[in-house]
This record gives structure tokens, sequence and C-alpha cells, in this order.
């Protein structure tokens, strides 16, 4: 059962200057209800400086393993003491919650979040460059493998199998083969293009920022991973992203699988 950081984690999270945001998630005991935690760790996080974002629940895996969590949370704090405060002020209600977390530390980029909110007002002009063929099927050999970077056809049958009409969250995680070395790329060949369709079909980049490190967790997690970037997409509708999906270029599906060494994406419902 992992609920706490290590030595080390601690250690690593108090020597991190600046603001900082603490994703955790949560996999509670048989038959627990985490309103009650939630509700008590929103008042911590608000006593040590800090703001709690989201805490939604996770619906389903769209590309990545199986994972035990079904809520997480994003806490943005000003910086790494009042995260720890936070942290400590519930350990007893955590204990009693929840049978397994894994949390990571991200610093955000506000900047990023706040610009594609203000392009979203743009949207029938990113509509018109975006290319969007409302018609066109899915190629699976583009967007359906491999498993470390896309989604599997299994997994996408399940975003089928919701509902279709009402928006939701897409989080995304991922880990570079070579970071440093094709930053530059990737942002022209992946994370631009996304950008323009996710804009065009009316969603908007909720949060992002860059992985820091794991605060709780180790490698027997199914999670676990040097993971580099953290994003959180808004979408219309999971029929809005099936047209996203379809419409991916070869240039973009491609790179992900040049680039990416691994990537997860989790599709969730609203904040509870």
């Amino acid at each position: 059962m992992i609920l706490e950081p290590s030595d080390t984690q601690r250690k690593h999270l108090t020597q991190i200057t600046g603001p900082v945001a603490i994703v955790t998630f949560f996999a509670p005991q048989n038959g627990l209800a985490v309103q009650p935690y939630l509700s008590t760790s929103q008042r911590a996080v608000e006593q040590a400086g800090g703001v709690r974002l989201h805490s939604p629940t996770i619906d389903h895996v769209l590309a990545g393993q199986p994972l035990p969590f079904t809520y997480f949370t994003i806490d943005q704090f000003p910086n790494s003491s009042s995260a720890i405060q936070a942290h400590d002020a519930v350990a007893t209600e955590r204990s009693n919650t929840f049978s397994e977390l894994h949390a990571l530390i991200v610093r955000p980029n506000k900047q990023a979040v706040d610009i594609t909110k203000v392009l979203s007002y743009l949207r029938p002009i990113f509509r018109i460059f975006a290319h969007i063929d409302e018609q066109k099927p899915i190629n699976p050999d583009k967007v359906l493998t491999p498993p470390n970077v896309h989604a599997t056809p299994e997994q996408y049958k399940v975003l089928q199998s919701h509902n279709q009409s009402t928006p939701f969250y897409n989080l995304n995680l991922t880990k570079c083969y070579d970071r440093e070395a094709v930053q530059k790329q990737m942002v022209r060949q992946i994370y631009l293009p996304s950008l323009v369709k996710l804009l065009g079909l009316g969603g908007y980049l909720e949060f992002s920022g860059d992985v820091l490190g794991t605060w709780i967790g180790d490698d027997s997690q199914s999670l676990y991973d040097q993971w580099e970037e953290f994003t959180l997409a808004h979408w219309p509708s999971r029929r809005i992203f099936q047209i996203y999906l379809a419409n991916v270029s070869d240039q973009v599906a491609e790179s992900r699988k040049t680039y990416f060494a691994r990537a997860v994406q989790i599709a969730c419902s609203n904040s509870i």
C-alpha cells in the first residue's frame, strides 16, 4: 500500500523552488466514499496557501495500461513547503480512505493555458485551418497502434461505449526518447497541429506543465515512469474527439511514434 512519499521523494520536493502543482491519483478502499476526504484535503490545500484546480473522476484509460485509480486531483501551490504542509495535514484521513496513491510534481505552464483559452474565441478561424472532415473514418493503423503511445482497438471501443454527447477531459502523460534534442520538432510536428484541431473542434487546454518528478509511488505501479509532460485538455464530447482522431495527420501520428517512448491518455468526467 503506497500512500506516502519516500524520504528521497520528500527531499526532492523540498529542493524545488517556485510554484508547483501536485497531481495525485487515488484508489479508494472498497466501499469507501472519497468526498469527505476531498473536502478535508481541499481545506488543507487552501490553508496552506494553495488552490485545488480540478478533482475529476477517471472514466477509462484511452491509451496505456489498466490503472487502479478512480479519481485524481490537481492542487497548485506557491512553493514546495506549502505543498508538503497540505499533504501532511491529512495523513490520517488519507490512510483511512485509500488503498493506493500515485502523485506527480508538475511545474505549471499557466501562460500556455491562458493563451489557448483566449485563442478558443477564434474557433471559427481555427476550424478553417484545421481541415476537418467530419465524415472521415478513423484509420486504425494510424492512431490505434503502437500501444505504447496510442490507444488499442479495444480501448477505442470503450471510448465509443461511453456517452458521446457530454464534455470530458483527456489527461495526457508523455515521455520522450530524447526531449531536449527534439523539443522544437515536437512543437512543430505534434503540438501546434494538434492544438489547431483541438481549438477548431471547440476544445481547449485546461492545464499543462512539465513533470519534475514522482512525489508518491514507485516502479511497482503501472503508472510509474520518468514522465516529462502533463496536459489536461477539455473536449466538447467523445464524438468530437473521435472526429479529431479520424483527422490526425500522418505527420502527427508518425511523429508521436518517433519521439514518444511512452504515452498515457485517460478520459475523465467533470470535477466531482
